[in-house]
């Protein structure tokens, strides 16, 4: 199977994170540089880098900060 023919899942998780592909006829995580899955998060260092991942999950302050912008998502109503 050539790269274009390369089927691939991304799972976006709320906790963790992962890509695989299949070969061989069979799936196989894609490891990144560290681990086979990793945290979903992504953050930005105080020199402006993006981080995602670990390195986000280990540099992030807890609890999380509000947004400095409100959120543009419209959630629908609930039922009275």
């Amino acid at each position: 199977m050539s790269n274009e023919d390369a089927i691939i899942g991304i799972d976006l998780g709320t906790t963790f994170s992962g890509v695989s592909v299949v070969q061989d006829g069979r799936p196989a995580i894609l490891p990144n540089k560290q681990e086979r899955i990793m945290p979903s998060v992504v953050g930005l260092s105080p020199k402006g880098e993006w981080l995602v991942g670990t390195p986000a999950l280990n540099h992030g302050s807890w609890p999380p900060k509000p947004p400095s912008a409100p959120s543009s998502v419209t959630w629908a109503p609930t039922a009275p």
